[in-house]
């Protein structure tokens, strides 16, 4: 389907010995030898980049970026003197091996050194308890704290959005606009909220209220129903969708997913005169080439980023036939019968690195106050299976309801942003 765009790269073929121990069956859990288990526990940093691998004695590890958020996590074996650490999906995203010292090594011959965390700060600067949406008790804000590093203040009376970044400072969560000044910070409470500097108290958003300006009295929309807020404006700097990008081997159907930076801006918008204007957009996703898996380098594989045209208030999804490259629906939001036509166009480069860049250009013809029609760039599916289930329901459809597409709270992670603001 045109709706995952995907690059097919073929690359050098291996030994078949090693595309053998990539669809191994073997049991993950085999007994080891303990003793050579117990070097690897710990933490890991490598030597020329902020990412961390952790190995839990538990069987388990995580790979982390700089921020400690967790990229790719899953279960471990050892073989022989290497540590095999396989995703979620049970593809190898790392094999580690002792150098001859205190260091480790990876498949692909980088050092890690061995991390020692300070005990005496780490367990008060974690970022994750302020996660979510909240909403303060005494007025119609609320304030999204992502993963990211990044947060969103969005004002329900009238639907303006501020946006900036956040950082733990002991057990304080700073908050700063996108000049990097500090506009203020929060503490968790006892009760189960969040309180800001001057006092305010915040409980985590669960009731949806509705803003006066999306219509009807009785009216809420589906992406406001289902917690899902607009959390990017045209021309913000970028936002990453941790899993932006979906890599699958070709040979041993090996899939996991990679962090994506997406960055959307308007290009050109022109009143058509019969109430319509026609509006090009060009979103750019970004993905680091530190980020591949390590499968990249032995076969073939093809890299999936996941992007929808959505109503915002009647939770539709707009989607495209195979082989076409103009798109005309009309359908009903917001109690009234909206006509939209639009067209993309893409390009995808490689970079000496492993970087991809992918560079999309979007048409659309719409009514010019209509301010439902939202760009949702997503989470890929988190498995190959629903990635064919996905393209099976599209399949045949004009206008799908987004709750019937398999995996569609991936949405939540992703970029959310108005077309026509």
């Amino acid at each position: 389907m045109k709706k995952a765009i995907s690059l097919l790269l073929v690359l050098l073929m291996v030994l078949s010995l090693c595309a053998c121990d990539f669809n191994s069956g073997k049991n993950l859990f085999e007994d080891t030898e303990t003793d050579s288990v117990e070097f690897f526990h710990g933490t890991w940093k490598y030597e020329d980049s902020d990412r961390y691998i952790v190995i839990n004695e538990d069987n388990t590890w995580e790979y982390r970026n700089a921020e400690m958020y967790i990229l790719l996590e899953g279960n471990y074996s050892l073989k022989d003197d290497t540590l095999v650490l396989k995703s979620e999906d049970n593809s190898t995203a790392f094999k580690l091996k002792q150098d001859g010292s205190k260091w480790l090594i990876d498949d692909e011959g980088m050092t890690l050194a061995r991390y020692e965390w300070d005990d005496s700060g780490d367990e008060e600067a974690d970022i994750r308890p302020f996660l979510g949406v909240w909403k303060y008790d005494d007025c119609n804000l609320l304030i999204g704290i992502n993963a990211d590093g990044t947060w969103t203040m969005y004002d329900m009376d009238d639907g303006d959005e501020t946006h900036g970044f956040c950082h733990m400072q002991d057990i304080e969560l700073v908050m700063e606009d996108e000049n990097g000044h500090k506009v203020g910070s929060m503490n968790l409470g006892s009760d189960d909220r969040i309180y800001d500097n001057e006092g305010g108290a915040l409980s985590p958003y669960v009731e949806t209220d509705t803003p006066p300006e999306y219509g009807k009295d009785d009216y809420t929309p589906w992406f406001t129903d289902n917690d899902l807020l607009v959390n990017y404006n045209l021309g913000d700097p970028s936002k990453t969708v941790i899993g932006g990008v979906s890599v699958r081997g070709e040979d041993s159907y090996s899939y996991t997913r990679i962090p994506a930076d997406w960055f959307v801006e308007q290009t050109s918008y022109q009143s058509t005169g019969d109430g319509n204007c026609l509006i090009t957009l060009t979103a750019t996703s970004l993905s680091d080439g530190s980020t591949m898996p390590a499968f990249v380098n032995k076969e073939r594989y093809v890299l999936t980023w996941t992007w929808s045209l959505c109503d915002y208030y009647s939770g539709v999804i707009l989607t495209e036939a195979e082989d076409d490259t103009f798109y005309s629906y009309t359908y009903d939001s917001n109690g009234e019968s909206v006509h939209v036509e639009f067209s993309y166009s893409h390009e995808v480069i490689k970079y000496k690195d492993l970087s991809y860049e992918l560079k999309l250009t979007l048409t659309v013809r719409m009514p010019e106050n209509y301010d439902g029609l939202v760009l949702v760039c997503y989470n890929t599916p988190e498995s190959y299976e629903v990635k064919l289930q996905r393209d099976l329901v599209y399949e045949g459809q004009t206008v799908l309801p987004v709750d019937e597409l398999p995996g569609w709270r991936e949405m939540g992670s992703g970029l959310i942003c108005r077309i026509n603001d």
